[in-house]
């Protein structure tokens, strides 16, 4: 699994700090994240995961979006929070996996494709 990109707004362990907006776009296979203590390193880290975001660790408006490359497929994952609902999406080379747009069928989708589970992501 190759993460492209990784995009981050209203993320409220980054709003602490009063970063609003933060994308990160690795540049070779070695990335050194530098900060102070709570300046949320292990927060950004987290959010590497293609596991759907949590919407209460996001702010009204807010939304995750991460690229990855795995298998030869491209995947655009992207939670999206508004005060109109939440809307989980997983796309794969280009063509909608979860119309439903739910969280239960992302986390399914992602398991199915990248063999990963919350509890695999917390013993990570």
């Amino acid at each position: 699994m190759k993460i492209l990109s990784l995009e981050l707004q209203g993320y409220r362990r980054l709003l602490l700090n009063h970063i609003h907006y933060i994308k990160l776009t690795p540049q070779s296979k070695i990335q050194l994240i530098l900060g102070t203590n709570g300046s949320g390193k292990s927060s950004l880290l987290k959010e590497l995961s293609p596991l759907p975001a949590i919407p209460q660790e996001f702010s009204k408006d807010g939304f995750k979006i991460i690229e990855i490359v795995h298998n030869n497929n491209r995947y655009i994952l992207k939670s999206i929070f508004s005060s109109s609902g939440n809307k989980f999406h997983f796309i794969k080379n280009d063509e909608e996996q979860n119309p439903g747009g739910t969280a239960t069928v992302y986390k399914e989708l992602v398991k199915k494709e990248f063999n990963i589970t919350q509890d695999v992501q917390d013993l990570m």
